[in-house]
């Protein structure tokens, strides 16, 4: 987070950067935009009215529209948005009844879960009904809960990840804070040893990866 100009520039580790008004009684926001479908760690920066943000594998440069020249203060992302982060967005823009017909609609038309878009970026996807969701991966740290988006107004939940092109990575999702539980729209299954206690995960592998030992999976 970096303030300039009584404002307040906040790059969430989620991708999204939020612009607000640097008020000490009230948090008031003035816009905000998805640029990485990645997790970022960095501070953005700022020079010549234009942000500039990065994460492992993508920089964004963002343009900043003068309020006497607009409605509103918007964030304008210089970064090609990929087809599903598109189509959640236009989800997002739809009536709630439009809204699970499209859903619908995106389900029955995946082969494979979790949802490869190309060699390098996959979107984790559960639906059902919880109150919270949160992804449990290999590239994560079996250990962490990252928590996953939610469509309003849905029981749709995602999480979209850059790995490398040959990677096979072992899952499972948290439901509610404490649930755990595997991707029922993905039947590759495998069990492994946690400290004192073999668990069950959901498995799947990226485009390059290729089969060495199948060993423990089923």
């Amino acid at each position: 987070m970096i303030g300039v100009d009584g404002h307040l520039i906040i790059l969430t580790k989620r991708g999204k950067i939020h612009l607000a008004k640097a008020d000490p009684s009230q948090y008031q926001e003035k816009s905000t935009i998805q640029i990485f479908e990645d997790l970022a760690w960095t501070h953005p920066s700022f020079y010549r009215g234009q942000i500039y943000a990065r994460n492992y594998g993508q920089i964004a440069c963002i343009d900043i529209v003068d309020e006497s020249k607009s409605t509103n203060v918007q964030a304008k992302a210089k970064a090609q948005k990929s087809k599903f982060q598109q189509w959640v967005d236009s989800v997002e823009k739809s009536s709630k009844i439009e809204r699970a017909t499209l859903i619908d609609e995106f389900m029955s038309q995946q082969n494979t879960f979790p949802v490869i878009e190309s060699n390098n970026i996959v979107h984790f996807i559960y639906r059902g009904v919880a109150e919270d969701l949160a992804l449990n991966a290999d590239h994560t740290g079996i250990w962490d809960e990252n928590p996953m988006d939610q469509i309003e107004g849905s029981n749709f939940f995602y999480s979209t990840h850059k790995l490398e092109p040959g990677a096979r990575i072992k899952y499972r999702y948290i439901k509610d804070l404490e649930e755990k539980i595997l991707d029922p729209h993905n039947p590759q299954q495998i069990r492994e040893s946690i400290v004192d206690e073999v668990e069950s995960f959901s498995w799947f592998s990226m485009p390059e990866w290729k089969e060495e030992n199948t060993e423990n999976l089923s």
